[in-house]
């Protein structure tokens, strides 16, 4: 059982790095509507729930992306997993123009056969783009 939460997680990390590797986008838009920090929290709770679609909290560069990061949802999701994000925190920082940076940390809860883990989560900074509205952008 161990293993397969290891396994898990392991995925889990590899299709955050895939949203968030970094990079840039061109083009931008009126701050309105939600925060990066909060739209932050969003694709999180999207991508980890099922509900819901992520490809509109994605910026343009990272669209190609979409596919792969739901194709590795749909895996952990096939594993029984549950995961709850709601021990994360998002902190947003450099926020320029039509930029930002949002830190993810602090703790995720993994349930598989109705085991529950709490996992430490390595601190990430995930780039933001405003594109007519904040935007995850690898």
């Amino acid at each position: 059982m161990n293993y397969r939460r290891t396994l898990i997680f392991s995925l889990l990390a590899v299709l955050l790095l895939a949203a968030c590797g970094g990079g840039a986008s061109s083009g931008g838009g009126a701050q309105s509507g939600p925060g990066p920090a909060d739209v932050a929290r969003q694709f999180f709770e999207v991508a980890f729930s099922g509900e819901g679609d992520i490809a509109p909290l994605v910026c343009s560069a990272a669209a190609d992306d979409v596919e792969a990061m739901r194709e590795g949802l749909t895996q952990v999701a096939a594993s029984g997993a549950e995961v709850d994000v709601s021990g994360l925190t998002f902190t947003e920082q450099n926020v320029s123009g039509d930029t930002a940076e949002v830190v993810v940390g602090g703790r995720i809860a993994i349930t598989v056969a109705g085991t529950e883990q709490e996992m430490d989560f390595p601190e990430q900074t995930i780039p933001m783009r405003n594109e007519n509205g904040w935007k995850v952008c690898a």
